[in-house]
């Protein structure tokens, strides 16, 4: 994952992850207003109702968006002056599902600020190397690209910016206002003060998903290759919400309206005898490993801290799903010892995501002889040992990989280049981790070591060709597994370490210099 594309995932994990909303911006165009019909979810966030809640006090709300902005890769200082708690008003996600290919869903935003006409500050401040539309002086063009399509951002006013994928922007932008829009009327409909909401309706995605499959209803509830909880989701449920009040006691509030009351009956059932299931699932040794794989690294220890605890354990068997007709409701108050724990993990989180402190020297960020635990938190001894990329000192100059044998290659970088991969003259960087041709692919490579002969070993592969240098790649015609080269050579597997540095080279090292 690109650090720009990072920084999109960011803005939409605190979306997820907290929201509240407000029914019309007083300075322009609603959030209902970008509501197309195709789209079935909505989240919305209010990051200074929440920072300013005693809730939010407990979790230190703004340490946490620091923390997950500084995950960007971003300099953190310039992105909390427009990023902060205090200076969004409000941050909806909007959620346009099944798009097509294996995509899932794709996320607009919507992010109102305090303060006027800070839109293209703040979008430059994540996205640097984005630029204004040469058709449209109100569009941002080349943010990213998220499942093949290029992020953009839109000015919709002073206060509003829309910041999605081309194709679901073209939809927030010219939502109908006139027509039947199913999750417009819900949103409108469950709209309140509360600190996070979420609104879901099913019309949109079963609509989508009939179209894509060419199934009826009753095919696809007869599908084998369809989920059983996604053809509840689609068949079954008509819409649902999901609230947390972040007033004095916390509340958890969660409304479910199915189309029958029969299956309100079994589906209330099902959660409510599912609970117990929860609290062991997310425990196990397996659950752990599972978790691990999704996100390419170990679990915080203050996230696991936080899930063993009996007061979390306690918290979840509390949660009892009531039936009333078709509806299933849940309200349930956060007791202050599950608080208090969560504020406690959040604290170490922000404090376990800090840049590492800068003196100028070579800052370890990997060492092993596989590239899997690169931009991971891994401790497993001497030489199975990364640490993530948005811990790099914010103002590194160079980058050194260097082989157990104690020779090694610089090259100049920085930290937002880290993650990705580019060229500067002959010579370039593959830091996406790259996962092809039954190799992963990291390292430093020559330009004018281009080839396609087998049993070579490419650090960067290209259509029917590639480019051997320095690091870990694919064997070339054979693909027989995960690679090391040095020099342009294929060696045999070896210990590499990758550091940075922010301070000037010596002498020796600027012999190491690759230009």
């Amino acid at each position: 994952m690109s650090q720009s594309r990072l920084a999109f995932t960011t803005i939409a994990l605190i979306a997820v992850l907290t929201a509240s909303a407000v029914g019309q911006d007083q300075n322009g165009d609603s959030v209902a207003s970008f509501i197309h019909p195709d789209f079935c979810a909505t989240v919305v966030v209010h990051p200074s109702q929440i920072a300013k809640s005693e809730l939010g006090k407990q979790v230190q709300f703004p340490a946490l968006v620091r923390s997950l902005i500084e995950q960007a890769d971003v300099d953190a200082d310039t992105a909390m002056q427009f990023w902060g708690p205090d200076k969004v008003t409000r941050l909806t996600a909007l959620i346009d599902p099944l798009t097509g290919g294996d995509v899932g869903f794709l996320p607009g935003l919507v992010v109102e600020f305090q303060t006027p006409a800070t839109g293209f500050q703040a979008i430059r401040a994540l996205w640097p190397d984005s630029r204004v539309s040469t058709t449209d002086n109100s569009l941002l063009v080349e943010l990213d690209t998220l499942a093949g399509e290029e992020i953009r951002a839109y000015i919709a006013n002073p206060r509003t910016v829309l910041i999605a994928p081309a194709s679901t922007l073209e939809k927030m932008r010219n939502a109908p206002q006139n027509a039947a829009n199913q999750l417009r009327r819900q949103f409108e409909n469950d709209f309140d003060n509360s600190g996070l909401m979420v609104t879901y309706v099913s019309g949109p995605a079963l609509k989508k998903t009939q179209e894509l499959t060419g199934l009826n209803s009753r095919e696809l509830r007869d599908d084998e290759q369809t989920d059983e909880f996604v053809k509840t989701l689609l068949l079954d449920v008509l819409s649902f919400s999901f609230k947390l009040s972040v007033d004095a006691r916390p509340t958890l509030n969660l409304k479910v309206n199915c189309k029958q009351a029969t299956t309100a009956v079994e589906l209330s059932e099902m959660l409510n005898g599912g609970v117990d299931t929860l609290v062991l699932a997310i425990s196990t040794p397996e659950s752990r490993k599972v978790l691990k794989q999704e996100f390419g690294t170990e679990v915080p220890s203050p996230v696991t801290g936080l899930i063993d605890s009996p007061a979390m354990r306690d918290f979840i068997r509390a949660l009892q799903f009531e039936r009333h007709g078709k509806d299933i409701d849940l309200s349930l108050e956060i007791p202050k010892p599950v608080l208090d724990l969560a504020s406690k993990s959040s604290l170490e989180l922000a404090e376990s995501a800090k840049p590492i402190p800068d003196d100028g020297n070579w800052v370890v960020m990997f060492r092993s002889e596989s590239p899997k635990f690169w931009n991971t938190n891994t401790n497993d001894g001497p030489n199975r040992f990364a640490i993530p990329l948005s811990r790099a000192p914010s103002n590194i100059k160079y980058l050194r990989l260097k082989h157990e044998d104690g020779s090694s290659v610089i090259i100049e970088m920085s930290k937002s280049q880290l993650g990705k991969q580019f060229e500067r003259g002959q010579f370039g960087w593959v830091g996406t981790n790259l996962n092809q041709w039954n190799g992963r692919h990291l390292g430093i490579y020559d330009r004018r070591w281009t080839d396609n002969e087998r049993g070579s070993v490419h650090i960067w592969p290209l259509q029917n060709r590639g480019i051997r240098g320095w690091g870990f790649g694919n064997h070339v015609k054979i693909d027989d597994g995960q690679w090391h080269a040095w020099g342009g050579k294929t060696i045999p597997k070896t210990v590499f370490e990758i550091s940075v540095k922010s301070g000037q080279l010596t002498a020796e090292e600027r012999q190491a210099l690759l230009k």
